[in-house]
């Protein structure tokens, strides 16, 4: 999935106007050195392919060096641990050093953040779990790159685009003025594959959505109570089969709340959202003169 990170490399490169960097204009294209990537907190490492689209636009560049990586995408890793050894053009270390650091940190930040919920949510024990889904709530630019993060540490994506899907939102309904005119217009209209999914915010809008066979519904802030009872309810008066997906205000802290039977996907906002960047450093070594 190199592709993924090439986009988000370029634009960091773009922001800092690389050829015009004046702290580096006095180092030689032939200037070598040796450097370490380290890690300066405990988490999730996701960034194999971000370090090769580096080596290969430092080479594109006329600046190259080559890598040698100490971990692999899914390794844990912690405070002081060596991640990657850099050797050659010691400009192109330089040039690549911030932007490599700055998308490995919200890259390897987000997928430690969705392990944590992933390993909180199977710590009960359910005849089937939920996936957690990140949502559309994403940095601009960063949305594949925070997908794949959340891909590598055992979640699933909910929608990757407004193509990938259809969801009814509050505002939605407002705009075509019910839940029985927005679901059969939308239905007549788009791809036959693509599954209905309704967010709804209380009993009444539920049972509304289950006598218009949506495919799926979005529970929209329950309460961990209401989302069993709402689950109870589809089982009594739905005469098709509706998945149920839970969000609104879910944490590492109430999220085994709403890990309930009959509860299929658990989507959090603040997976790719609120993130605490996972920290990296990288260090050149001193050379023997």
């Amino acid at each position: 999935m190199k592709l993924i990170w090439k986009d988000p490399v370029l634009k960091c490169l773009l922001e800092d106007d690389y050829k015009w960097d004046w702290t580096s204009v006095g180092l030689h294209a032939n200037k070598k050195a040796n450097a370490s990537i380290f890690s300066k907190s405990n988490g999730i490492w996701v960034c194999d392919d971000l370090l090769l689209i580096a080596e290969e636009l430092s080479t594109e560049m006329g600046y190259p060096f080559k890598m040698s990586r100490k971990v692999k995408n899914g390794d844990s890793i912690k405070i002081g641990q060596k991640i990657a050894t850099l050797q050659g053009s010691a400009k192109g270390i330089l040039t690549l050093e911030r932007p490599v650091l700055n998308l490995a940190g919200f890259a390897c930040g987000v997928a430690t953040q969705t392990k944590s919920i992933v390993k909180k949510i199977h710590s009960k024990k359910l005849k089937k779990y939920p996936r957690l889904t990140p949502t559309r709530k994403t940095p601009p630019g960063l949305r594949q790159l925070a997908l794949e993060s959340v891909i590598l540490a055992g979640a699933v994506p909910h929608r990757i685009s407004l193509s990938s899907g259809v969801l009814i939102k509050e505002n939605h309904l407002v705009a075509y003025g019910s839940i029985k005119n927005a679901i059969r217009t939308i239905k007549s209209k788009c791809p036959h594959g693509l599954k209905i999914e309704i967010e709804v915010k209380n009993f009444k809008e539920l049972e509304e959505a289950i006598r218009e066979k949506a495919d799926f519904v979005m529970l929209d802030n329950f309460a961990p109570k209401d989302v069993y009872r709402a689950v109870e309810m589809i089982k009594q008066k739905a005469t098709h089969e509706i998945g149920v997906e839970v969000s609104g205000g879910i944490t590492l802290e109430n999220v085994l709340d709403y890990t309930q039977e009959g509860v299929d996907v658990i989507s959090i906002g603040a997976l790719t959202h609120t993130v605490k960047n996972h920290d990296f450093s990288l260090l050149f070594k001193n050379q023997k003169k």
